[in-house]
């Protein structure tokens, strides 16, 4: 496997993973990172041209639905409640 960096008309860089080795380190960890993501974002940090950090943003969604049936069943509605008055 080989990656090559997005250079235009630049047609003799190309690196590979036996002249980096820790490029299949950090495609690896990336791979891991990306696994069981359903929603969210990979930030990969980069500073002089090395990777230094790798933020995961998880995003979870619900069914608005369900949700709503299930708090109508407890009765906790936000408009159900009744306001306090002060003496």
């Amino acid at each position: 496997m080989s990656i090559s960096p997005q250079r235009e008309n630049d047609s003799t860089t190309e690196w590979s993973t036996e002249s980096f080795p820790q490029v299949d380190v950090w495609l690896t960890r990336i791979a891991e990172h990306l696994n069981d993501l359903r929603y969210g974002s990979l930030n990969i940090v980069i500073h002089d041209g090395r990777i230094v950090q790798i933020d995961r943003l998880e995003r979870h969604r619900y069914d608005l639905s369900d949700s709503l049936s299930s708090v109508k069943e407890k009765g906790v509605l936000s408009h159900d409640r009744k306001t306090k008055k002060k003496i």
